[in-house]
Order: structure tokens, then sequence, then C-alpha cells
């Protein structure tokens, strides 16, 4: 199992703990009541397992647009939807929230799926 960066700080305030994939992740602090008291004001959700991919260059949105369900082409930077990707027989290869910003787009692939995802994208990316 892969630990976090911070495990030995949850493990110290303890964290008890739950495999996801290969990452060995807090699940919770024990009490409901006194974790929601401690973290209502902020909290970071530790999600390492979760693929990130930036698209970037002058076809990127072209791209997408034709290899995702949604329009995505009308996103203004700062924006972002849930977005699918299906192959040619219309099954799903991953859902994906995705963020535009100028020059890129930001995809959060689902567990474990990112480098699957990339590697799907990559078939449809012809240099010139």
């Amino acid at each position: 199992m892969i630990k976090s960066v911070l495990f030995e700080q949850q493990k110290n305030s303890g964290a008890n703990f739950k495999n996801y994939g290969h990452w060995c992740l807090a699940n919770d602090f024990g009490n409901p009541a006194v974790e929601y008291q401690k973290t209502k004001d902020v909290v970071v959700i530790e999600r390492p397992y979760l693929g990130h991919i930036l698209l970037s260059g002058n076809d990127h949105l072209d791209l997408l647009h034709r290899i995702t369900t949604n329009e995505i082409r009308t996103l203004q930077p700062g924006q972002g939807l849930i977005n699918v990707f299906t192959n040619e027989t219309g099954k799903i290869i991953d859902r994906v929230f995705l963020l535009r910003f100028d020059d890129c787009i930001h995809l959060v692939s689902s567990a474990n799926k990112g480098e699957e995802l990339c590697k799907w994208i990559d078939k449809f990316i012809f240099l010139e």
C-alpha cells in the first residue's frame, strides 16, 4: 500500500485508515460530531488515486469536443463541468471533471483511471 505524505500526521491525530486502490488513506477520525466541529471552516480531502491530465495546444478544445459527450467549446476560463468519454460503441471509458483555463483544460479522472484515459486520448492526437 502507498501511504500519503500526510499519513503520520493523520495517524497521530487518530485517523482510521481505509484502502482506496493502492492507497492507504484516512477514512475518518472517529466521532463525526467532533470531526465536524474541527473541520467546519476548512477541509482538505486527499484523493491521490484520481488522475490529473492537462491538455493544451491549438486544437485541444476541438479534440475534447469530438471525443466527449458535452459541448465544451463554449466554456469560459474558470468554468467546469462533468463530462463522459465513450468509445466508438458508446461504452463509457471514464467520467471526468473538466475545468477550463485560459490556455488548457484540466481533467480529473475517476479512481485509478488516469493512465488509461490518457492513453485513450493519445490515440486521437495527430502531430502536424
